[in-house]
């Protein structure tokens, strides 16, 4: 009998912790679904200024190969609140979202969910890309990709704007690629 009680209470307190939960999620979406892509995609048909253009991982990769942008590539999780609190503050940056739509190709990737993406014929979930192609451990985790598909580094952890702004001034003007000699014209990112 003591079991049985014992059961209901530990179900009483799972429920009542759940909602709390759920009530903190705010205006974040509770689980990215199959359509995560296909929001994205409409989300960046939109040429609206005052938000980040998002695009699915593989998209970003091709768009970043045509335009020689760096692709940014933000890893978050539903259930992550450093995650949440990037997208308040850090992506509501007028700066920020000036910087990032005008000189990368921006990604979000679910490192919680199954979603299948094809890379180069090759089918993998956003949460092996996170884990096994870019060894994503903690969220947020900021991985910035050059043009021609090359890892060039991870930024783990939330960054407020000002440091961000760093970060992606370094990425955009190359000086992370120490074969580019000084006399480089900073507008040509060939590398040459």
């Amino acid at each position: 009998m003591k079991r049985h009680w014992l059961i209901i209470v530990a179900l009483l307190i799972t429920s009542l912790l759940s909602n709390a939960l759920s009530k903190d999620v705010g205006s974040t979406p509770a689980a990215p679904t199959a359509s995560a892509s296909t929001e994205a995609k409409s989300s960046t048909s939109k040429d609206d200024p005052s938000i980040i253009k998002w695009f699915p991982y593989p998209d970003a990769l091709k768009k970043a190969r045509k335009e020689n942008k760096h692709v940014f590539v933000h890893f978050t999780a539903t259930w992550c609140g450093w995650c949440k609190k990037m997208e308040r503050e850090t992506y509501t940056d007028t700066a920020i979202i000036k910087m990032l739509n005008k000189n990368f190709v921006c990604s979000k990737v679910w490192g919680d969910t199954d979603t299948m993406f094809t890379i180069d014929g090759y089918q993998i979930s956003e949460r092996a890309l996170a884990q096994t192609q870019f060894g994503v451990r903690s969220y947020p985790t900021l991985w910035f990709v050059s043009p021609t598909g090359a890892k060039v580094g991870p930024v783990p952890g939330y960054r407020p704007a000002d440091q961000l702004t760093k970060v992606l001034e370094f990425v955009r003007d190359y000086q992370y690629d120490t074969t580019r000699t000084q006399n480089s014209n900073p507008d040509d990112k060939s590398g040459k």
